[in-house]
């Protein structure tokens, strides 16, 4: 019983990971919305990831760690390591040495870390051990589905109930800012649509027809919550996956089911919906203002600290900001963010972090040819991440882009490496 029960969960563990990395914020948001418990969504990834990590532990031991003889894992893994180190010293710097006003407390930020990227990032090697296949991104999709198609039932009957049209509200909740509500829809059309240009590989366990049919789906799904959303960073995120596709259909075509997804797309993006690219409201509404003055204050303030950075006196700066709307304490941009704490001294490991992504992406994609959809789905996945960091967020909490990028770096060294059951 214990041994079927390991198997079922060494299968199937890696799907609903991945589920609960990607999509399960938007249930769990639904959920606090009309029972009143608490949505946690990283004590579920935490939970999950511990468990998988324990489980693969009992059967491989450190096995899993092997991948370190990867040399290029050295390289990603020291600059990540470096970066960290580099900015919790500037925080015990100003916490200790020359106390700055924190906005947001040291306490805080570091439980922001290590909840969102640093657990998952310990227990990535023995998750990324599990023999995972495209059954996994089938399953994903699947859940991701029923995800995304929830929250947006959700959000009509919220909107609804309470009087206000749905043209002039964002898909969200109490506990899921429209912005990773967006982003989560984004990653929908991500696994859909790799999937349907890879479902007649005859690579996966469920058959073509019901990998088609989920992929369109999926691909409908997330665009109709990608435009409920009306969050222009998920929207820009997906311009890759495009220019990617027109690549593959210059090579290979499936007419029936593109057809379909084609049409998905189409109906999606004709639903009405007040925020859009047109009107001139691009760069003239509330939220992009607000972005902009951010930015050219963090900006000045990086030029009059440029090697070393300011530190955190950044977040009283912005907070302090005049004629703002919201007291944001951080430039919600992650390069402006990195600069005005660190500066070029923590904008090094950053950029090594990255750069070293990159080319282990463009090495697997010259050596497969983009015959992996798998590794496709987390390339997509950290490029989104990416652009996400660039409109949203701090530092601490983006686990898309760390723990994103940890997973591309882990799936080629675990090719390369010698790792014996």
């Amino acid at each position: 019983m214990l041994v079927a029960l390991k198997r079922v969960f060494l299968s199937y563990g890696f799907a609903i990971w991945l589920w609960a990395f990607v999509f399960a914020r938007v249930p769990l948001a639904v959920v606090q919305e009309f029972s009143g418990h608490d949505s946690r969504p990283f004590i579920l990834i935490n939970i999950i990831s511990f468990a998988l990590a324990f489980v693969v532990a009992l059967d491989r031991g450190f096995k899993p760690l092997f991948i370190f003889k990867y040399r290029p894992s050295l390289l990603v893994v020291c600059s990540f390591l470096s970066f960290w180190l580099i900015y919790f010293f500037r925080m015990g710097f100003d916490s200790f040495i020359e106390p700055v006003n924190f906005i947001v407390s040291p306490f805080d930020l570091s439980k922001s870390f290590i909840i969102s990227t640093l657990i998952p990032s310990l227990c990535m090697p023995w998750i990324l051990s599990i023999r995972f296949s495209v059954d996994s991104l089938v399953i994903c999709s699947a859940l991701g589905n029923i995800s995304i198609l929830t929250g947006i039932i959700a959000f009509f009957n919220k909107a609804m109930a309470m009087g206000f049209n749905v043209t002039e509200v964002r898909f969200g909740f109490a506990d899921l800012n429209p912005i990773p509500a967006g982003h989560s829809s984004a990653a929908l059309v991500i696994f859909g649509v790799i999937l349907l240009f890879y479902a007649n590989k005859k690579i996966s366990f469920f058959g073509s027809r019901f990998i088609y049919l989920n992929s369109v789906l999926s691909i409908f799904i997330g665009l109709w919550g990608v435009r409920l959303s009306q969050t222009r960073s998920a929207s820009i995120a997906l311009l890759p996956l495009v220019i990617f596709s027109f690549y593959l259909l210059w090579k290979q075509t499936r007419y029936r089911w593109l057809l379909a997804g084609v049409a998905s797309l189409l109906f999606a993006s004709a639903l009405p919906i007040k925020r859009n690219f047109s009107d001139g409201l691009l760069f003239q509404d509330d939220n992009m203002t607000e972005r902009l003055k951010k930015f050219t204050a963090t900006w000045e303030w990086i030029c009059s600290h440029p090697f070393f950075g300011g530190g955190f006196n950044l977040q009283y700066l912005l907070h302090s900001l005049p004629n703002t709307i919201r007291p944001y304490w951080y430039p919600h941009n992650l390069l402006l963010d990195v600069l005005g704490i660190g500066g070029l001294f923590l904008l090094t490991p950053l950029l090594v972090f990255v750069l070293s992504i990159v080319r282990l992406i463009w090495v697997k994609l010259s050596i497969s040819r983009a015959d992996d959809p798998l590794f496709l789905v987390f390339v997509f996945l950290w490029i989104q991440s990416i652009l996400l960091s660039c409109f949203s967020g701090h530092m601490t909490l983006l686990p898309g882009f760390w723990v994103g990028g940890l997973m591309i770096l882990f799936t080629c060294s675990r090719e390369s490496a010698v790792v014996r059951d």
